[in-house]
């Protein structure tokens, strides 16, 4: 019989199947509409369900000049969707690949009787038993994936729900009282004002945890900004330190030129 249109064997749900890509489909059949909006209208209509009529393949498709791309969706039909769709077209040429459809079927049973007449009941049944196990394997692994997948949404979620609280009243005043110790070195190492270094504070720390304001830092986050703020207050004072010891050093060095000065005056 000479090939109308290709059909190959794919997995659609948890079982392997004669298949049809709806894009040759709908070039076959000679439809009027795109094809996205073919595809989508006739599922829509005529209740094609995803997993037991069609399963869909994303391709991430390159442009053939610039850079770039684009992703095309493939839709795989079974055997029955695709004559269904070749039968509710209407037209001569859905007509003739909805025949060609039902005659390949038959093909497949004469030859699947074929085979099989020279079976024995026992490997028959050996044969019909393995191919339950596989598909009932598949099932189970499509089970796991499915519960696993919904375990890690219920996780996210409430990870979200978690991280919607924002600071408590409590932990303003303690987030306020850190930054106006932390603020003081801070002044005196910049020679600014108090009230322009807490400005600085509050804005590195918006900064730094990504909030629009200290208001909108994240409950969850307080720890983190108050070590934050203090690292900050701890910084400067070790650098005010530093500066502190390097005058004090100089000073030290003048008082004892100065005195030994004297000392040769008196003597």
């Amino acid at each position: 019989m000479p090939q109308l249109i290709v059909i190959e064997k794919k997995v659609i749900g948890a079982e392997e199947v004669n298949s049809v890509n709806a894009r040759d489909l709908h070039l076959k059949i000679e439809s009027k509409q795109q094809f996205g909006d073919w595809i989508k209208n006739r599922i829509e209509k005529y209740g094609f369900i995803e997993g037991e009529d069609f399963s869909l393949l994303h391709n991430s498709m390159k442009q053939t000049s610039g850079s770039g791309g684009h992703n095309k969706t493939d839709y795989i039909l079974t055997l029955d969707m695709a004559k269904e769709l070749s039968m509710v077209e209407n037209t001569p040429k859905g007509k003739e690949t909805r025949k060609y459809f039902i005659a390949v079927e038959k093909s497949y049973k004469q030859e699947l009787i074929t085979q099989t007449q020279n079976f024995s009941p026992v490997l028959l049944e050996s044969i019909i038993a393995e191919q339950k196990a596989q598909r009932d394997g598949l099932e189970i692994v499509i089970k796991m994936l499915h519960d696993k997948e919904q375990r890690e949404i219920q996780l996210h979620n409430a990870k979200v729900d978690g991280y919607k609280k924002t600071l408590t009243a409590d932990q303003i005043d303690k987030l306020n009282s850190a930054i106006a110790m932390s603020a003081r070195p801070v002044a005196t190492l910049r020679k600014i004002g108090l009230p322009h270094a807490k400005k600085i504070l509050y804005a590195t720390l918006n900064n730094a945890m990504d909030a629009k304001s200290y208001h909108h830092i994240l409950s969850h986050k307080f720890n983190e900004a108050m070590a934050f703020i203090r690292e900050a207050g701890n910084q400067s004072e070790a650098k005010l330190n530093d500066i502190n010891k390097s005058l004090d050093d100089e000073m030290l060095n003048e008082n004892d030129e100065f005195y030994d000065e004297e000392a040769e005056e008196e003597y």
